[in-house]
């Protein structure tokens, strides 16, 4: 079986089993597939680690942080956090995590924002609490209704989101810290809903 082809089925049955059984996890190179993240055009592990509920269950700091130091080692490379996940605590772990080894890593975090005041200040203290000067994926958090996504639109929460992906600040001398444009040409917006279908 090629690198290429292996499943998420054959991953786990083996990379995980391994580290388990050994107490070791291979390295960051471990040479776990990807795939290209829909239009991003950027290349992700076929797993991600989700850094809401089950990392923040570990209580402990140090014990959340070696699990995303195994997840990182066994060859997962999508981080997916949010401001919400333990009040800011996930993107603390992540950022100890990935702290020195950024490079090769998407980092995805989720903002509950709804007016663009609060975009930029919540997508700041993202990039703070991640210890990162760049997000390769922004979600806008838990739309609950249509008239969610009404307000959103019309407190400017959405332009706030587009005007952080083309231009990387605010357009203020209080900016954002994230990179020039060209950081963000492949870097992406999408919003999560807490429903499957509005009536």
């Amino acid at each position: 079986m090629t690198n290429n082809n292996i499943s998420r089925r054959a991953f786990l049955g083996t990379a995980f089993a391994s580290t388990v059984t050994t107490g070791t996890a291979a390295p960051h190179s471990a040479g776990l597939p990807t795939r290209v993240l829909g239009r991003t055009g950027a290349k992700v592990s076929i797993l991600a680690i989700g850094c809401g509920s089950r990392l923040t269950m570990y209580g402990d700091e140090e014990k959340g942080v070696e699990a995303l130091d195994m997840a990182i080692r066994s060859g997962v490379t999508y981080m997916d956090t949010a401001q919400a996940y333990g009040g800011g605590k996930s993107e603390t772990w992540v950022g100890k995590a990935i702290k020195g080894r950024r490079k090769g890593l998407f980092v995805a975090t989720k903002t509950s924002a709804r007016t663009a005041d609060e975009v930029f200040r919540e997508a700041d203290e993202s990039l703070k609490r991640l210890g990162v000067d760049q997000l390769d994926l922004l979600h806008l958090h838990s739309l609950k209704c249509p008239d969610d996504l009404e307000a959103v639109e019309k407190n400017k929460a959405m332009e706030a989101l587009y005007k952080l992906r083309i231009t990387g600040s605010r357009g203020s001398s209080e900016s954002v810290r994230t990179p020039t444009r060209r950081h963000w040409r492949r870097h992406s917006i999408a919003m999560t809903s807490t429903a499957r279908r509005w009536r």
